[in-house]
Order: structure tokens, then sequence, then C-alpha cells
């Protein structure tokens, strides 16, 4: 029963992210990881032949490598695979070999729901609540978003519910922590700020350890499970750099600014800001309150642990001198707290958490159906404009993080607004004249959607795909 319902809640995640899928699956910093996984496919080096942006390390061979982690490369690989096939023969990419390019992101939304929902089942929530607590969480929040294209906060989300679901099974005395080391070596492969989270489930473990006199096996079995995970990073950086223990982040503004925004402004843009604000892209979170008192009456160590490797996240992530993430939709750096977050507050059941999820659900629509690079091209030219002396901002999108009237979610309804004869941009009271646009850059709804035959049937076929796995989840418990 348990396999059944994991397999049709998996089902309904790809097959929503699929129907909604756009033709952007790779833009902005995943068109490095792109063609990096194209190097691999037509060089046999995971590597790019030409300087396509500054913050590439020019390596033996006169390749240039990316400095993001192995994981965030790699599904990119099947997802270059099966595009370039699909354009075999054709003079012009048909609209199904977007969704084609989509898949194995969508795969990995599925699967990362599929483990938010093993972790809420292990926090003791009912399996049907657990399952509609993990699709709110999806729907509700940015993932959704990032499910459908390859930055690397998809894979992130999946991975931080399975490395808590792993965490959760070592409660108990004489736990084998294998699976927890395990997965906490894989992640270090996909973000390095998951090493905050590993040194708090090991002093956690180390805790146990002496409560239940059992911290020997506790940390030899981590240990064998986290070496897989630290032979890929380790070799990783050694097939890039030369250097094992280098991480990338050392040139370039990584270098010069780092860690250099106050702790209080980058907090201040990620809770409070008009345009990065975690709770205008997760509304479910104004109810986070409400769901740590019950957590707290239920799983307190536990909430205690979750709330602190959170905060310590998103206290390093303010003081990034990239702390909001652009270019892209919402708060991108910390996406990867947000459905965790949301699926706990909605399996507490709070008054308010559906309305909740489904403003999340209406916000991120916005995310879907409007590029996110197309709305800030739109407006960086503008917006610089308004400021002076712009050498000494170092935040080139200082107005659509603060200034309401270009908050990206004012921005995306007021472009979907243009499609349906709607006039009027949202900063036109500001009454500066060389800041009125004569003319909006042509753009497209981001869906994969076409009007030829072949669109149509796999439109048709997704469409019943999920309707029949929608009902098949809801009678599988």
């Amino acid at each position: 029963m348990k396999g059944r319902f994991a397999l049709w809640l998996f089902a309904v995640t790809v097959f929503w992210t699929l129907l909604w899928s756009g033709q952007r699956a790779v833009w902005g910093d995943s068109v490095l990881d792109w063609e990096a996984a194209r190097g691999l496919l037509h060089e046999g080096s995971l590597s790019i032949g030409a300087s396509i942006r500054p913050d590439l390390h020019l390596g033996a061979g006169g390749r240039y490598y990316v400095k993001y982690p192995l994981f965030q490369t790699l599904p990119l690989v099947p997802a270059a695979v099966l595009f370039e096939a699909c354009l075999a023969g054709q003079s012009f990419p048909p609209p199904w070999s977007f969704l084609a390019m989509t898949l194995p992101a969508a795969l990995l939304a599925g699967w990362g729901v599929v483990g938010l929902w093993l972790f809420l089942a292990r926090l003791e929530v009912p399996a049907k609540e657990a399952g509609t607590a993990a699709l709110m969480a999806f729907l509700s929040s940015p993932w959704w978003v990032y499910g459908r294209c390859y930055f690397g906060e998809n894979l992130q989300a999946g991975m931080a519910c399975w490395l808590l679901w792993a965490w959760l099974g070592t409660r108990r005395a004489g736990a084998n922590t294998f699976w927890l080391g395990l997965w906490g070596g894989l992640c270090l492969n996909c973000k390095p700020t998951f090493a905050l989270w590993l040194l708090v489930l090991l002093a956690d473990q180390v805790s146990l350890g002496r409560r239940h006199k059992d911290l020997p096996q506790r940390l030899t079995y981590g240990l064998l499970g986290c070496a897989p995970g630290l032979f890929l990073l380790l070799g990783y950086n050694l097939y890039r750099y030369g250097d094992a223990l280098r991480i990338g982040y050392d040139y370039g503004r990584d270098q010069d600014l780092g860690f250099a925004t106050p702790l209080w402004v980058g907090l201040h843009g990620l809770l409070l800001s008009s345009g990065k604000s975690v709770f205008l892209y997760a509304p479910a979170l104004l109810l986070l309150p409400a769901a740590a008192r019950y957590w707290l009456g239920r799983w307190r160590r536990e909430t205690q642990l979750i709330g602190l490797m959170c905060l310590l996240q998103l206290g390093l992530v303010s003081c990034w001198w990239a702390w909001a993430g652009d270019w892209a939709w919402g708060p991108r750096l910390v996406v990867v707290l947000l459905p965790l977050l949301c699926a706990l507050v909605y399996a507490a059941r709070p008054r308010g958490a559906r309305w909740l999820c489904a403003l999340g659900l209406a916000v991120n629509f916005l995310g879907v159906l409007v590029p996110a690079g197309v709305y800030f091209r739109q407006t960086l030219a503008l917006n610089q404009g308004m400021i002076q002396h712009r050498e000494l901002v170092l935040d080139d999108s200082l107005l659509i993080h603060y200034v309401p009237d270009f908050s990206p979610i004012v921005g995306h309804a007021w472009m979907l607004g243009l499609k349906f004869g709607l006039a009027g941009e949202p900063w036109r009271f500001r009454n500066v004249q060389e800041w009125t646009p004569t003319k909006l850059e042509d753009f497209s709804l981001d869906l994969w959607w076409g009007s030829d035959p072949s669109s149509v049937a796999l439109w048709l076929v997704l469409l019943l795909g999920l309707g029949g796995s929608g009902v098949a989840l809801y009678r599988s418990n």
C-alpha cells in the first residue's frame, strides 16, 4: 500500500510538472552547466571549450570548468541527450522537444516530493495527510517553478527531504546511520551550504550516541556512508582545479565581495523586502509560529534542530553578496527551505493554511507563465537609470528588490495582463520621463504547448496521466 501511494504521488508530481513545463528550462546560471554537460557528450570532458562567462576556471588543455557542484551538472546530461535527439532532422526545435528536455527535472521533482512525504510519515503524519502536505508544499512554493528548469534548487530541495528522512531514522538506540551519512555526503555534491546541516546533524548524532552508549557504531556507519559522497566531491575538485580542497568560489565577485552583506540587510531582504521576501513567494510561512508550537509539543528536539539548520542557512545566505540569488524567481538561495517549512505548516493544520497555499499557488503561477529573465531584462536598464553613481551600487537590481512597483510579482502580473490587452506599467506614477518604456520586449508565455498534432496528442496524454494518477493517489490509501 505504501509503495503504491509513493508511486502515484510521484506520478502526479511528474505529470503536473510536465504539463506546465516551459521553453526556458536552461537559462541564467544553468547555461554553464548545460554547456559543461554538452562538453561531456561531445568532447568527453565535463567542461566548456570557450570562456562564455568570467567566473569559469581555465584548466588543463585550455578547457573551462564551472564552479557548481557535480550533481548540479549531471541532470543536464540526459536533458541534452533528449533535446538533441528531438532536433534530429529538424530545422527548428518542435514544441515537444522542450517537453523532452524538462523530463529529467520533472522526475527529480517527483522524487523529491516522495522524499518529503516519507519525511512527514516519519513524523507520524498519516499517509494521506502527508501526501497532501507534500503536494501543497510543492505547488505553493517556488519549488514548482524550479522543478521546470535546471537551476540547482530543484535537486537541493529533494536532497534535503531525503537527508532529513534518513536522519529521523536514527532517533532510536542502535540505529544504523549509514543512510544518514550517504545522503549527507551526496548533499555536499549539490551545494556547499549543506555542510552547515551536516554539522548540526553530526552534533545530534554525538549527543544521541552518548545517550544510548552507541557512539562508535553511529560514527563508523555514518562515516562509511559519507565516504562515496566525499570521494566524488574531492575527486571532482581535483579534476577541475588540481586541488581537492578548492570549491571554486574564490574568484570574481565571490572572492572580492564574498560575505560582505551585513546580516541585517540580507535578513531584511529575505524576510521583508517587496521583491524577495519568502512570505511573498510562500505565503503559508506566515503560519510558521502556529506550526512551530504544534511540532514543539510532539517532536521538540527534532523541531529545534530543523529550526537551527534553517536559521543557519538563512543567516549564511543573508551575508552573501548575492543574497537575492538573481537573476531568478523568488529568493533562490533559500528555496531549499521553503517546501520543507510549508509542508510542516500544512501538516500542522493551522486555520487558514489552505487559503494561503492557494495564494502561493497563484503567485508561483506567475513565475511559471511569464519568464523571469524577460522581466529582469525589461526593467534592468530602467531601474539602473534611477540610480546615481551606479558604480557604487553592488546590487544591480536594487529597485526590483526594494520598490513595490518593481516587485517581480507585480511585474509578472503586469506582463501577463499585457497578453489580455491591459495596459499601464506599474511604475508609471514614478514620473521619470526617461523611464517610460516605449515598447515591451516581445515574449510568449513560458509553456511548451504547440498547435501541431504531436503536441496536442502529448498534451492530452499528460492531462489524462495527471487525472488518472490523481484518482489512483486518492484511492490508494
